[in-house]
């Protein structure tokens, strides 16, 4: 049966898996959602201080409640983040004389206590080939730190443009018009409009001026969004280039790394959701491009075909 596993004595394996499936998605989108901070400045609160307030440490995550390493670590990475990148999101803000980290962030915050509870999220003999340095990097980030999709972002701002500029000729009317009222007049009338209706489609109204405020808004958000990406996917690389001597151990060239990475890092990780798998995959290219000293791209690939 497509159901069960015949002979195995275990029942139900694919609708276990299907429930465990619907299981991390649910608790990625409620993640998403606990820690959205798109309408701080509308409500007057912080949505990150309130989610820091019930959420545990990463260290009682995995040791008191059980969860996974990588699980404990999808939980707090809001919070990490937010402390990793406090200074630049102010200086974006225009919060740059905001220099203080706020206390709800402090617990989250790469410190020597953090080091010290990274310890007992991963066996003992697995810090013998990972590092502190690459373990807190690869858990830390998220895609959007080190991916800007530019061509994504071009192809929306330039959709956009079109449309503002449509909605503009339209506004303008006259001989440069007339070809996109024809236009609109025969949609219209095909959709069998009333002869009032394909006037109002023709002409530049209230509804049009709405819409063009809105592209306009639009563009100017997304030109922002693409800058910001920009800059801390530029300020991530800068971060790892510095760290460059510390992400692998010395000696990390025999292979014992590319095994110890894949099974502590990459596969617990790559599993929870599909933003995570191309993080996974996108993380292994920066240390590519970056020539990392004992990272051996070639034994990063004979792990997966040989797993």
């Amino acid at each position: 049966s497509l159901y069960t596993k015949v002979g195995s004595g275990t029942e139900h394996v694919k609708v276990i898996g299907n429930t465990y499936d619907d299981c991390e998605a649910v608790l990625c989108l409620l993640l998403e959602f606990l820690s959205d901070s798109s309408d701080d400045q509308v409500t007057g609160s912080s949505t990150k201080e309130k989610f820091a307030a019930s959420m545990p440490s990463l260290e009682d995550l995995h040791t008191k409640y059980g969860l996974d390493t990588a699980v404990a670590w999808m939980l707090c990475r809001p919070l990490i983040r937010k402390s990793m990148f406090f200074k630049d999101d102010n200086k974006l803000a225009g919060n740059a004389s905001q220099k203080v980290m706020p206390a709800f962030l402090e617990r989250f915050a790469a410190s020597p206590d953090m080091t010290k509870s990274c310890e007992k999220l991963l066996p003992q003999g697995a810090w013998k080939n990972i590092t502190q340095a690459m373990f807190q990097a690869f858990y830390s980030l998220s895609i959007y730190d080190i991916l800007c999709p530019e061509e994504r972002y071009n192809i929306e701002i330039g959709r956009l443009k079109k449309e503002v500029e449509r909605l503009i000729i339209l506004q303008k009317g006259g001989d440069a018009a007339r070809g996109q009222m024809s236009a609109l007049a025969a949609a219209a009338a095909a959709a069998g409009a009333s002869a009032n209706e394909v006037r109002l489609a023709t002409t530049f109204t209230l509804v049009h001026r709405e819409e063009l405020d809105r592209l306009k808004r639009n563009v100017d958000q997304l030109n922002k969004d693409f800058q910001r990406q920009q800059k801390r996917c530029r300020f991530v690389t800068s971060m790892l280039e510095s760290q460059k001597e510390d992400l692998i151990r010395s000696g990390g060239s025999d292979g014992t790394f590319a095994s110890a990475f894949m099974t502590f890092c990459v596969y617990p990780r790559c599993f929870l959701s599909p933003e995570d798998s191309l993080f996974c995959a996108q993380f292994i290219k920066v240390l590519h491009r970056m020539r990392l000293p004992g990272f051996s791209t070639i034994e990063i690939i004979d792990n997966i075909v040989n797993a």
